[in-house]
């Protein structure tokens, strides 16, 4: 199939992260940002004109956290923003549905959501 697109290989797929620390006092801060983009994919391999209801299209998230740190990194509480922006997109698309319709893999992070994570370490 030479000429093809390979399956899940777009033609770009980056990341751009910034993270500082700022120390404040007895604890530091840590805000950080992650800026991630994939171009246009297909989930399958064949001919381009038989794959255009494979095509996953291209997509951007933008992710963000919020740490407060203790000097000694002994505790940590992270608050955590994944895909702020809502971007909407599929993993992946299968065949297989009633009359050969294309069903869509979503992941979790393709919906905006919001945590804490709390750490603590034990050792020296």
């Amino acid at each position: 199939m030479s000429g093809d697109p390979l399956p899940f290989a777009p033609k770009w797929k980056g990341n751009l992260s910034a993270e500082w620390r700022l120390e404040m006092g007895a604890i530091d801060v840590i805000p950080a940002f992650v800026a991630s983009y994939q171009s246009d994919q297909y989930a399958d391999i064949g001919r381009r004109a038989a794959l255009q209801n494979r095509k996953i299209d291209a997509y951007g998230t933008i992710d963000a956290t919020l740490a407060f740190v203790t000097k000694d990194d002994r505790y940590r509480l992270t608050l955590v923003g994944r895909n702020l922006t809502d971007e909407s997109y599929a993993a992946l698309l299968q065949t297989g549905g009633p009359a050969g319709t294309v069903r869509y893999v979503i992941p979790r992070d393709a919906d905006r959501y919001f945590g804490a994570q709390v750490r603590v370490n034990f050792g020296n």
